[in-house]
C-alpha cells in the first residue's frame, strides 16, 4: 500500500529556510513516508506556520495556494532602506528629512488611514531576493550574481491590514493576503504612501486558511527532538487537516475512482455535508468503504470526478 499523504503543520524558527526544514523531517520522519515536500516558502528570517507534505499530499500545492489566504504578524521599520526589504542587511538609505521625523508626531489612527486603501485589489512585482523564478533559477539567485531581474507586476488580494502598534519609526501591524504576496515588497509600498521608505525586522505567518500557529508543532516536537520517538498521527492525514465534505464510495464507485474515473451518484453511499459556498465548493474527500482515502474529487452535475488521487 502507498504511503498516507500527510500535511504537518509545522512551526518554522527564524533562521532557518524552509528546505533546511524539509532537510530535517526528511532525515527524522519513520519510513516509508514516500515523497516530502513543503507549500508555500517563509523567507530564512520569517517564522510560523510552514506545512510540510508527504506521501503525495504535496499535490495538493496549487490548490491550497488557490483557497486559502495566509495571515501574518509583521513588525517594521520606517524611514529605511535595505536591498532585501528586511533588516538582515544593512540599510542602504535612511530617511533623516523634516517630513519623515514629522510623522514621528502622528497616531496609530493616522497610519491606519493612509494605508487602509490597500485593502483590496493591489498589484505587486516579487522582490529581487526571493525565491520566484525567472528562467527556471529563483530571483535571489540572480540578484546575488549581480544581476537582479525585475518582473511584472501581478494581482494579488489584501484581505484585512490592521495597524495594531506605533513606536515610531516601529510599527506592528496584521495582515491577511492572497497567496504569493511579500510582506516586505508590502511593507516598502506602505513606506512608499507615507513619502518615506520601510523594510521589515520581523516576520511571522500566523495562519495558511484553516492551519493556525495555536496547532503547529514547534520545534522541539519535531521528528528526531527533544520529545523522544516520532509517529504520524491519524490526524496528521491531508483529509483531516483540511476541512472539506468526506464523499463515502460504495466498492465499486471506489474501484472506478482509483482507475481515474468519474463516480456516478449511485455509486456513492454518502456524503459528510454540502459544500459551502467558497473557493472550495463542489470539492470533496473520496474515501473507500473502510474509510481509507482514495484522493479529492470534485462535482460535476450529478458525476464526481477524480482531481487528485494518492
Amino acid at each position: 500500500m502507498n504511503p498516507r499523504p500527510y500535511l504537518l503543520n509545522t512551526y518554522k524558527p527564524p533562521g532557518m529556510s524552509s528546505h533546511d526544514v524539509v532537510r530535517h523531517f526528511k532525515r527524522h520522519l519513520p519510513r516509508p513516508f514516500g515523497k516530502i515536500g513543503h507549500l508555500g516558502t517563509l523567507d530564512p528570517f520569517a517564522e510560523g506556520v510552514l506545512l510540510i507534505a508527504t506521501g503525495g499530499a504535496q499535490r495538493m500545492n496549487d490548490l491550497v495556494h488557490e483557497w486559502y489566504p495566509k495571515t501574518y504578524w509583521a513588525r517594521g521599520i520606517l524611514g529605511v532602506q535595505t536591498p532585501t526589504g528586511d533588516m538582515t542587511v544593512p540599510p542602504a538609505h535612511e530617511d533623516r528629512s523634516k517630513t519623515f521625523r514629522d510623522l514621528g508626531q502622528c497616531s496609530l489612527d493616522f497610519f491606519s488611514a493612509r494605508w487602509e486603501s490597500f485593502v483590496g485589489e493591489y498589484l505587486q512585482a516579487p522582490p529581487a531576493f526571493s525565491a520566484a523564478k525567472h528562467k527556471g533559477v529563483p530571483l535571489h539567485v540572480w540578484a546575488r550574481r549581480g544581476r537582479p531581474v525585475l518582473k511584472e507586476p501581478v494581482k494579488r488580494t489584501v484581505y484585512s491590514l490592521s495597524v495594531e502598534r506605533v513606536d515610531f519609526p516601529q510599527v506592528d501591524f496584521v495582515v491577511t493576503v492572497s497567496s504569493g504576496t511579500y510582506i516586505r515588497t508590502l511593507f516598502e509600498d506602505m513606506g512608499k504612501k507615507l513619502g518615506t521608505f520601510g523594510a521589515l525586522c520581523q516576520l511571522k505567518r500566523t495562519a495558511i486558511g484553516p492551519l493556525v500557529e495555536q496547532n503547529s508543532l514547534p520545534q522541539k516536537a519535531w521528528p528526531g527532538g527533544e520529545e523522544g520517538p516520532w509517529r504520524f498521527r491519524e490526524e496528521d492525514q491531508v483529509h483531516f487537516q483540511l476541512p472539506l465534505p468526506r464523499v463515502f464510495l460504495r466498492p465499486q464507485g471506489a474501484l472506478k475512482y482509483g482507475h481515474g474515473q468519474s463516480v456516478g451518484r449511485e455509486e456513492v453511499e454518502s456524503v459528510s455535508c454540502i459544500s459551502k459556498e467558497g473557493p472550495t465548493e463542489g470539492f470533496g474527500w473520496a474515501l473507500a468503504p473502510e474509510e481509507r482515502l482514495l484522493g479529492l474529487g470534485v462535482w460535476e452535475g450529478f458525476s464526481f470526478r477524480p482531481k487528485v488521487n494518492f
